[in-house]
């Protein structure tokens, strides 16, 4: 069964259920079950949970959040449509730093074993994008 759902959510803590519930009702109709779908949920949370809680209060936009199911692939999408906020005062140099270190945080660990591609893309005011696929 193929499924495209897309979902636009405002930055902020209040979003993280509605996400999740979005998330599950995705993979579900789209027949992603059992323990696929756990662990899938679990790596999906762990991805978009921190983009929208990141400096909550300094960030103003939204997150638009894509999933696309078929036969052979699921497909999310993350697009960070908020004003950037997190980059402004000198912090390009700590996300470099951040983005050099050894990986050990459990998000992108866990990113890495479940999903089967990750893909972000990134242009200073134009582009903020995640990709992420399992094939099925």
């Amino acid at each position: 069964m193929d499924i495209v759902k897309e979902m636009e959510l405002p930055v902020g803590a209040r979003s993280l259920v509605p996400m999740r519930s979005f998330v599950k009702r995705c993979l579900s109709l789209g027949g992603v079950e059992g323990e696929t779908a756990r662990r899938v949920h679990t790596a999906l949370d762990e991805a978009l949970s921190p983009a929208l809680v990141l400096n909550e209060g300094e960030r103003k936009g939204h997150l638009t959040i894509r999933i696309d199911i078929n036969e052979t692939r699921l497909r999310v999408t993350l697009q960070d449509n908020t004003d950037g906020a997190e980059l402004s005062n000198g912090a390009e140099q700590e996300i470099l730093k951040e983005a050099l270190k050894p990986r050990r945080e459990v998000g992108y660990s866990l990113l890495r074993r479940v999903m089967d591609e990750i893909r972000y893309s990134y242009r200073r005011g134009f582009e903020n994008e995640l990709e992420l696929i399992k094939f099925l």
